[in-house]
Parts: structure tokens; sequence; C-alpha cells
């Protein structure tokens, strides 16, 4: 993970950037710094790069099976629902909140706090749902997912 401390949204790639309102840098260090114990929480080891100035959203790395339909043709939606028959859909509420960048380690799922339809349909499917606030970073399109580059172990040869 990478900590924030250059984030600043000052130019526009995608409908959730802003230049004109901006990002508030310390109170997205903090939301950071408690996704960041989220995962040390969970048990999860994090290790982190260091920023550098200049790059504003090193903090997002590289982006359950769970989509929103509204993002689909007709014809891709019904080929989803016939692979993936038990995947959750998530309601246009929480796809503009960024819930389906989420992360997750198999039970515990770290979502947007604002998720709240797509969190409750998590619980009720078994898994933990670990709300955590990222509405500053998501200035900049950011959610769970981005700030985090999972790495697995290696497997071991047979």
């Amino acid at each position: 993970m990478c900590r924030p401390e250059h984030f600043t949204v000052s130019y526009a790639i995608n409908p959730w950037m802003d230049p004109a309102t901006g990002a508030d840098r310390e109170r997205a260090i903090r939301q950071w710094e408690a996704l960041r114990a989220a995962y040390a929480g969970l048990g999860h080891g994090v290790s982190l790069i260091d920023p550098v100035e200049g790059l504003p959203d090193m903090v997002f790395g590289p982006t359950a099976r769970s989509y929103f339909p509204g993002a689909f043709s007709p014809g891709s939606r019904a080929v989803l629902e016939r692979m993936f028959p038990d995947a959750i859909s998530a309601g246009e509420a929480d796809a503009a909140v960024l819930g389906l960048n989420a992360v997750s380690d198999g039970r515990h799922i770290v979502i947007n706090a604002e998720a709240t339809g797509l969190i409750g349909e998590l619980d009720g499917r078994g898994y933990e749902p670990i709300p955590v606030d990222l509405s500053e970073l998501r200035k900049a399109g950011g959610g769970p997912k981005c700030c985090t580059l999972e790495l697995r172990a290696e497997p071991t040869a047979v």
C-alpha cells in the first residue's frame, strides 16, 4: 500500500474526479490509515511503498463475484447470469459509491461503508463485511481495491 501523502484531485479521468471540488489530503490519510488498520486487524500483512511527489494517485494500486447489471447490455447480463447464477448484483446506489471496489480474503470483505445495500446482501450470504470510509479517496474514483495490491505467496513445487 502507498500512504496518500501527495494525494490530490487536480485532473479528471473518471466521473468521480472533480478538480473544482478537490480533496482533503489529511482526511484521505486518516481514511487510508483506517483501511490499513482493518487489514492488520484481520491478520493480513501490509507492506508499504514510498509515495512520490508529483504522483497524486499512487495511493491506488492496480485494480466476490459481484457486478452492477446496469453496466452490461441485456445479452451480456444473460451470459453473466448463466455463468454465475449465484453472483451478487449491486444496485445503482451501491455502484455509485464504488461498493464493488472491494477486497475479499474469502470470508471478510473490506468495502466502502456507503454501500449499505451490498453490505446487507453480503452479510446475508454469510460473508463478514468490513465497512471502511474512503469517501475522500473516492473523489478520485478509488475504493479499497484501488488502494490495495494483493500479493499471493508463490505456490510450492510438488
